[in-house]
């Protein structure tokens, strides 16, 4: 039983072999004893080796128990490392495995963690055989990662027989300084995957240089006897270093400048992401900002019409380098990954970020002075070359269905399947091209009651003709937003939505699950109509109008009743921030339309000479106004900060955004006023 551990302190004074887990090679000799133990007491007293045997069993219960339940005994989290590495890790980044022996865990996860090409590993070895970014071969650095593996500092020479591909190994300090110059000179960011390196490095030589001419950013400890840790450092390296867009926007507050912006690559196939970097320069101190309520930047991608199809939420750096801490005057690159779901449709995109905070629970953005957001530029978004090597997208609600010949759907995602008549329930379908250029058609979406009578019907392309489905490829999945607005004068209640497509022809294509046929159309979901309480009571207004807006052609809709202005035009002074109005409205008619509410004050120049203005949508949309009713909104108009004394005029009117098209208004009098409504006239004095 002690002849195999006897023989590894021998074999100790040739080369330093032992370790307390090579042990086990005794254990099978250990079994046999106590085996033969057991079976010497069954023959002789059963009654002592059956206690024997049970006092055996219940004491290596206990302990496999607390092997895998405590968390003392939990084997390191390998798994759980790599995969935090590999969604923190960006392009420009390199990786530290410290010690350098157990890159074997990094490697064994990275590819299940990391399935994007831009990630692969394009070099990997010794750190003091590094050399350099300009000298890898075949890739670039920033399309893949370099994995350095360290040694043991000031070791013995003969640490791994001295052979040249072997995983232990000795570097003496310099050399290893060298290296570690090296690395910081070629990449932003180095991260440290850090376990056993006391072992490797018992003074710490390598952890003090890092420390000393880094920045730490990050520090994740994963659970395991070991405390093995992944940490960030930022090298020091010019932040605009290889920045391929230079750029001069600055935050409204003045606190952060926007100086470079670099895209990689400058187009991306769905399914994958989109990496970027912004360089910032800190203009202004940011360490007024409470602590934990740093702003997070927001990249996104929006198509045409400003829907949104992808987007990144980040604190950035990491949670120990918050934009708080970041020195005035400072540069600091941050980099970001976007990623594309396998359902955005191929074409070009607008690419906008920004910042922004969370005040009383609700986000609240740091403005440009050119609006919420920076418009960077534009993003082709490219078909991969194989759509069916792409995930499937996890829906909320499945379906599973075939409509049409080609085309399959597979489901819905939907936050809120309610809403009072007049306003929009938002759903996102999902549908999947079975093969190549699958049969065209519209989709159809159509309110039903119990009764099956339509109410309502909305009828269109996919993704409103981005991704027409005689164009796609098969294996494509296809993200279709949908909005479909109730009806204004919905009762409320519980409504049915079913789905189909209209051919070419326009005539119904079937709808059929597997071999099953199921009609002209399916079943979507139900849809609940809210009630609210209506104010059928002429308001008090400080300032009456009695105007009517109606369509060109067409009977008035919408009457406003008059407004409160605060401050009074009479005390508006040049130091005055903004004018509240508070307007009252009467409902005359259904409406078809979700109008959208303009108020200029325009100076002696005339309509055209705005000085300032607010366009904004009623809080509760205009399809939803029940003839009869009273309603009251709020439009608040910022004022320029210094605005000139002279002779003004409040204007206000009501039009649709679509069309751009504005509501004619009539005096009570039945006098036509044009196309906007006179609140007030006043001068502003010095």
């Amino acid at each position: 039983m002690f002849l195999p551990v006897f023989l590894i302190y021998l074999a100790s004074f040739i080369t330093p072999l032992y370790h307390v887990r090579y042990a086990f090679t005794y254990s099978t000799p250990f079994y046999v004893l106590v085996g033969a133990g057991l079976a010497s007491l069954w023959e002789r007293w059963r009654l002592l080796a059956g206690l024997s045997l049970g006092v055996l069993v219940l004491f290596s219960g206990i302990s496999l128990y607390n092997y895998h339940t405590d968390p003392r005994y939990a084997s390191d989290d390998h798994r759980a490392a790599v995969e935090y590495l590999s969604a923190q890790w960006r392009p420009g980044d390199a990786i530290l495995v410290n010690a350098g022996y157990a890159y074997t865990a990094l490697l064994t996860y990275w590819d299940d963690a990391s399935t994007a090409p831009w990630a692969s590993i394009i070099w990997r070895g010794r750190l003091v055989d590094y050399p350099g970014r300009g000298a890898i071969e075949g890739s670039s650095t920033d399309e893949g990662t370099v994995v350095l593996q360290t040694g043991t500092i000031d070791g013995d020479p003969s640490l791994g027989w001295g052979e040249a591909d072997s995983d232990f190994y000795a570097m003496s300090r310099a050399e290893t300084e060298a290296a570690l110059e090296r690395l910081f000179a070629d990449f932003e960011r180095v991260w440290v995957y850090r376990i056993y390196d006391t072992v490797a490095d018992p003074d710490g030589f390598v952890r003090g240089w890092l420390a000393e001419h880094g920045t730490q950013f990050e520090d994740q400890v994963f659970t395991g006897e070991a405390q093995l840790r992944v940490q960030g450092f930022l090298t020091g390296r010019d932040p605009q270093a290889g920045a391929g867009q230079p750029i001069d926007e600055t935050l409204v507050d003045g606190s952060l400048r926007l100086v470079a912006a670099t895209h990689l690559p400058p187009a991306v196939a769905a399914g994958g992401a989109l990496d970027l970097a912004l360089v910032w320069e800190v203009a202004s101190p940011l360490d007024s900002m409470p602590p934990g309520e740093d702003p997070l930047l927001f990249a996104g991608l929006f198509d045409d019409s400003g829907r949104r199809w992808a987007q990144a939420d980040e604190r950035p750096l990491g949670t120990l380098y918050p934009v708080s801490a970041w020195p005035e005057g400072a540069l600091v690159r941050v980099p970001l990954q976007v990623p594309l779901l396998p359902g955005t449709p191929p074409g070009r995109y607008r690419l906008e970020v920004g910042w922004y905070t969370f005040v009383d629970g609700q986000p609240v953005w740091l403005p440009w002075t050119s609006g919420e957001r920076l418009v960077l530029g534009e993003v082709e978004v490219l078909a991969p070359r194989d759509w069916s090597v792409l995930p499937v997208p996890e829906v909320t609600y499945p379906a599973g269905v075939e409509v049409g010949d080609g085309v399959q759907f597979l489901g819905f995602d939907a936050l809120l399947l309610q809403a009072y008549p007049g306003e929009v329930v938002h759903l996102d379908l999902y549908w999947q091209a079975l093969h190549d250029m699958p049969e065209p058609g519209l989709v159809v979406l159509q309110l039903v009651d119990d009764s099956r009578h339509v109410l309502a019907e909305a009828t269109g392309a996919p993704v409103g003709g981005r991704a027409l489905f005689a164009g796609l490829e098969a294996g494509q999945v296809v993200r279709d937003p949908r909005s479909f607005t109730l009806p204004g004068d919905l009762a409320p209640g519980v409504y049915n939505l079913w789905l189909g497509r209209r051919g070419s022809g326009g005539g119904w294509l079937p709808v059929r699950r597997g071999p099953f046929p199921l009609g002209e159309t399916c079943p979507l979901v139900t849809v609940r109509a809210l009630g609210r309480p209506l104010d059928l009571t002429s308001p008090q207004v400080q300032e009456p109008v009695n105007a009517e807006f109606g369509a060109p052609g067409s009977d008035a809709t919408i009457r406003l009743v008059g407004y409160d202005l605060q401050p009074p035009a009479s005390n508006l002074q040049s130091r005055t921030p903004g004018l509240q109005l508070t307007l009252y409205w009467q409902a005359l008619a259904p409406m078809v339309r979700n109008y959208k509410v303009f108020v200029h004050l325009v100076g002696e120049g005339g309509p055209s000479d705005i000085r300032a203005q607010a366009d904004v949508y009623p809080y509760l949309p205009t399809m939803a106004w029940v003839p009869g009713e009273y309603l009251r909104d709020q439009v608040v108009v910022d004022l320029p900060g210094e605005l000139a004394p002279g002779r003004y005029v409040l204007l206000m009117g009501v039009y649709d955004e679509a069309t751009g098209e504005r509501l004619l208004a009539t005096a009570e009098s039945g006098h036509p006023l044009g196309d906007d409504v006179l609140l007030q006239e006043f001068r502003l004095e010095e």
